[in-house]
């Protein structure tokens, strides 16, 4: 019987430790995805709005890509060295997001809302569809 107690003593014990440390992850994680997050833009060089009342806006400031609304902005991730300069969103759907890069003869879109991209690179002459 002793035997027993110990080993529920040591699974409660195992448990509760084992939920602070999935509090601990579950905090620090939440905390590093508002990192990102502002409240106001301060240098937009580009902007499309909503297509629809459900759907958000974006906004291009220091060549990051924003999505939101005008008191709450989220950086959404673009490729690692794309400089955005400009943002556009499919009307018929809004999770159409379409982004040209100031920093190489590219444009990017995606189709989950700015969260994964497809490059779509240009020349001076056509576009190269692939």
């Amino acid at each position: 019987m002793k035997k027993l107690k110990g080993k529920v003593l040591t699974i409660i014990i195992m448990g509760l430790l084992m939920s602070a440390v999935y509090t601990s992850v579950v905090n620090a994680v939440g905390n590093s995805l508002l990192i990102n997050a502002k409240p106001a833009l301060e240098n937009v060089r580009d902007y499309a709005a909503p297509a629809s009342r459900d759907a958000v806006a974006y906004a291009v400031d220091g060549g990051l890509l924003f999505a939101g609304q005008s008191n709450h902005w989220v950086q959404r991730p673009t490729p690692s060295t794309v400089i955005v300069g400009a943002v556009t969103v499919d009307p018929e759907n809004p999770q159409q997001v379409y982004i040209g890069a100031a920093n190489e003869l590219a444009v990017y879109w995606s189709a989950d809302g700015g969260y994964s991209w497809r490059r779509v690179p240009l020349t001076d002459q056509y576009i190269l569809c692939g």
